[in-house]
């Protein structure tokens, strides 16, 4: 990744940011991994050292995406936020609206809810390395202000899918109303 662009921003800020986040956590546990980020840091980085950081910075932030999707969208799914039922019949003549969306709501989202993963992920690491119980206070106000953002960015995505794309009834209530 060269230049940061709107065809990789979205990658930086969903995956790589919270990868990175919970990869310094983890260089907290791990000499290795702790002198990848110290040269990074210092701008000593190698090739070598500069892949391994930006690979283990992806896969971390994958992973915190999958957690992400098993957490933070049940979360928000279960406590008001309907996921419409999206026509796609539609999105043919729609596809930039489409990638703008996704670019300027769904992105931020995933930024938002993964780097919710990655705080507490890398504030256990600082804690179980010896320091100081008083990080909690700081990581929780930012967990919170994570979770809050995440949950609006959702709701925006969800309302402007919805009218670019149009909804359609529910498969829910279709297997419902069947069964009378």
């Amino acid at each position: 990744m060269r230049d940061l662009n709107g065809s990789n921003f979205g990658i930086a800020i969903a995956y790589l940011i919270p990868g990175f986040i919970m990869l310094w956590g983890i260089a907290q546990l791990n000499p290795s991994v702790a002198d990848w980020v110290q040269q990074a840091s210092k701008g000593d980085l190698t090739i070598g050292g500069f892949l391994y950081a930006t690979l283990a910075s992806l896969t971390l932030g994958l992973i915190a995406s999958t957690i992400r999707w098993a957490v933070i969208d049940t979360l928000h799914h279960r406590t008001g936020i309907t996921r419409p039922n999206l026509t796609f019949a539609n999105l043919h003549d729609r596809t930039q609206a489409f990638a703008r969306i996704v670019e300027d709501r769904y992105h931020f989202y995933q930024f938002y809810s993964n780097t919710a993963v990655s705080v507490p992920i890398a504030e256990l690491c600082w804690l179980i390395s010896g320091a100081s119980w008083q990080t909690i206070i700081p990581a929780a106000a930012i967990e919170s202000i994570l979770l809050a953002g995440s949950r609006d960015t959702l709701i925006h995505y969800y309302g402007e899918l919805s009218q670019i794309l149009g909804t359609s009834r529910s498969r829910t209530r279709r297997v419902k109303s069947a069964k009378k």
